[in-house]
């Protein structure tokens, strides 16, 4: 029998409590209040890079990807982790730095439905990337540079951009939650990567 109800709204409401939790983030509530300084933003980066690099490796390795295609969405456009590499060298950073930052050990997908569901979390931080990017204004001034990834922006970014993306991640987690177990795997996956973000932040040097 399919899941009833808005796997979105399960998803949402299992993980509300941790992402809340999030925004108390040391760094975070830097960019947030204003604080944040130049170095601190690129220690942040950096510290993103070395989450999101292998976050998004997981969502591109074949059985991932195959499971994502299945549901409508293309893995050529999930392609953002370079927008991190650019950022970086906006603040002057190099390539040998960035590929010597440690990265966070991500298991394999367990089960059908945790690409969906790691993925949903991917996506939704990008609602909340956009307002911190324009709290940046005061640390970088206006324009896009070093901050194409918060921003979302995807011109000139090299990744197609991501325009849409989001609905459709929406209408993919939906099919995809339809089947009981699969939904349940989403909701284990999407706590499973809140969790370890969390985790990423508070061992951060």
């Amino acid at each position: 029998m399919p899941a009833s109800g808005s796997t979105r709204d399960a998803l949402r409401s299992a993980t509300h409590e941790r992402h809340e939790a999030l925004h108390a983030a040391g760094p975070f509530a830097a960019l947030m209040d204003g604080r944040l300084t130049r170095e601190g933003y690129g220690r942040l980066l950096l510290r993103l890079y070395g989450f999101h690099r292998p976050l998004e490796d997981a969502l591109l390795a074949p059985e991932a990807s195959a499971e994502l295609a299945r549901f409508g969405l293309d893995p050529a456009r999930l392609k953002r982790a370079g927008r991190l590499r650019l950022d970086l060298a906006a603040l002057g950073m190099g390539p040998d730095e960035m590929d010597a930052a440690p990265r966070v050990a991500l298991a394999p997908a367990a089960a059908p439905g945790w690409a969906m569901g790691r993925l949903y979390v991917r996506e939704g931080s990008t609602l909340g990337g956009r307002v911190m990017a324009r709290r940046l204004d005061g640390l970088l001034g206006s324009g896009d540079a070093a901050r194409l990834f918060l921003a979302g922006a995807g011109a000139g970014a090299g990744d197609g951009g991501d325009v849409g993306l989001w609905r459709d991640c929406c209408r993919a987690v939906e099919a995809c939650g339809a089947d009981p177990r699969r939904r349940a795997a989403m909701v284990t996956a999407a706590l499973d990567v809140f969790e370890r973000f969390a985790d990423w932040f508070r061992a951060s040097p």
